[in-house]
């Protein structure tokens, strides 16, 4: 399913439920630029020059799309069952977010080199800016909440904080803030008039900072009719004229319709990851504008993002992405925030956000396949066995790629097309693992489903092909079996990360372990 600004909302709770239902996930990016500034180098740690190279590359481009495919096996059907989606997002800022956008200013850099590989395979930017999907890091969004979502005079407020925490001095100050403002308050000042607090007058620009955030925090929660302003090292309490405080919660009201909109797609992240969503999806967003929604649909439908979250956390999916070293660091770049400095304090990042993740480049290398062989050469090398792994895709209504498929290169270069080309490269790579097969040179059916009614939800067959299209188109000649019905994989034979049968082998030789080039494996597990 492709899916853009038009669709998102609607698609959300479709798209959260895959990703945190899923048993395995694969991804893929596509981008604006890859390459970073070089990097004077260490012959001696290639990792670390690889990893400032992959930061610089991170830092100065942009995500154009990201595919998923996720799956699981299937005991009804005996089965592994898939969903794959092709996202679209965009730099740009949603509409009537200006004031937001000048306040994020996001720099947007394309490498020309990979614009003209991306339209000599007809991917469309214009489109793809256009209908993309917007996003906010979780950083662009902490510093929104305290500079977008506050009036001028509390800007750089953090309410998360915790006032039984205050340190002693801190603490002392701000009992008598309070008792001066009560006393202030009794005599009935006039609207405009304003107190000042004594505070300290020497002091590290640290200790000030935690000192006026803990007397915004005072004035906030206990002085709702007052706001707090600092002026040359001075703290004022004003009191709020009613006209000025009902114009700036309007104003307030709608920049958060506008940050509601902009995070988007963070939320798709914040599942991949296993993060908080369910409490900050704006439940009217995800059904039609012009539905009433009713009590008892914003009731079940916040009860079902919440069983979907703990279901996530309980229960994290293997992650797989193809040479993923340089995805991850966009990933961390685009929907966190600024990578770590060094190699070291990303590893331990990428382990928090990602424990349970697999390379099937790392894969097909510890196999002897070769180090120049790209994901598409990898897939075909694994083609044309009818033992070899499938997936049972569900077929969307929604087939327009921004990329064209023929018959010769289907949705090439599309990430979403990518992502479930990994997802049967890794299939087949386990089955090697496990000692099914030699995989080398065999590869994954193709199944003409010219014999199955249109109005069937699912087919054994690449996901882009298109609903009137039942036949899978391959870059090769398929030796596809004919069918009527479903190839059935007879057990489920990939392992659960968590198995401790023995087959929980794969996961100890694979697991965590990224190729980083020609600077050999980093393994997440092994951290300094």
């Amino acid at each position: 399913m492709v899916i853009g600004c038009d669709n998102f909302w609607l698609e959300l709770p479709g798209v959260l439920e895959a990703i945190c239902t899923a048993h395995y996930i694969s991804y893929d990016l596509e981008m604006t630029g890859i390459v970073g500034e070089s990097v004077q180098s260490v012959p001696e740690r290639p990792q670390e020059d690889a990893y400032r190279i992959a930061r610089s590359a991170a830092s100065t481009f942009q995500i154009l799309q990201m595919g998923i495919t996720c799956f699981s096996y299937d005991t009804d059907i005996q089965q592994y069952r898939s969903r794959t989606y092709s996202i679209h997002l965009t730099p740009f800022f949603a509409k009537y977010s200006d004031d937001l956008a000048r306040l994020i200013d996001r720099k947007m850099t394309f490498s020309y080199k990979t614009f003209l590989f991306l339209e000599q395979h007809d991917f469309s930017f214009q489109k793809a800016f256009a209908r993309g999907v917007p996003y906010l890091s979780r950083a662009e969004e902490l510093k929104a909440a305290q500079r977008f979502l506050t009036h001028s005079a509390e800007r750089g407020y953090d309410s998360r904080l915790d006032m039984n925490t205050l340190d002693p001095l801190t603490k002392i100050i701000c009992d008598r803030a309070r008792t001066q403002i009560s006393s202030w308050l009794e005599v009935y000042p006039n609207y405009g008039q304003y107190v000042v607090i004594k505070t300290l007058t020497i002091a590290t620009q640290e200790v000030k900072r935690r000192l006026n955030n803990a007397l915004m925090q005072l004035v906030s929660s206990e002085f709702q009719d007052c706001y707090v302003n600092f002026h040359q090292g001075e703290a004022m309490v004003y009191k709020w004229e009613p006209k000025q405080r009902q114009r700036w919660e309007e104003e307030r009201k709608t920049r958060e319709a506008v940050l509601e909109r902009q995070v988007a797609f963070r939320h798709i992240f914040e599942a991949f990851v296993g993060g908080s969503f369910a409490s900050k999806i704006n439940i009217q967003l995800v059904f039609p504008a012009n539905h009433e929604l009713s009590a008892t649909e914003r009731i079940d439908m916040k009860k079902k993002l919440q069983r979907l979250e703990k279901k996530r956390r309980d229960r994290p999916p293997v992650i797989l992405g193809h040479n993923q070293f340089l995805d991850l660091c966009f990933m961390y770049q685009t929907f966190v925030g600024d990578l770590p400095a060094t190699l070291a304090e990303f590893q331990m990042r990428a382990r928090s956000l990602w424990p349970r993740l697999v390379d099937t480049k790392h894969m097909a290398l510890e196999f002897g396949f070769r180090r120049e062989m790209n994901l598409g050469k990898l897939h075909k090398a694994l083609l044309d066995s009818k033992d070899s792994f499938t997936l049972k895709s569900e077929v969307s209504s929604t087939t327009d790629l921004l990329c064209v498929s023929d018959e010769t290169n289907v949705a090439a270069h599309d990430a979403g097309y990518d992502s479930w080309m990994t997802a049967i490269v890794f299939g087949n790579l386990v089955k090697k693992a496990l000692g099914r097969q030699d995989t080398r040179n065999q590869s994954m059916v193709l199944i003409p489903f010219r014999n199955i009614s249109n109005t069937d939800p699912f087919s054994v067959l690449n996901p882009f092909g298109g609903q009137d299209q039942r036949t899978v188109i391959t870059r090769t000649q398929s030796n596809g079996i004919k069918h009527n019905g479903l190839v059935p994989n007879p057990e489920r034979f990939i392992p659960r990360w968590e198995d401790g049968d023995g087959k929980a082998e794969l996961w100890k030789q694979f697991g965590g372990k990224l190729r980083v080039g020609a600077a050999g494996v980093l393994d997440l597990n092994c951290l300094e």
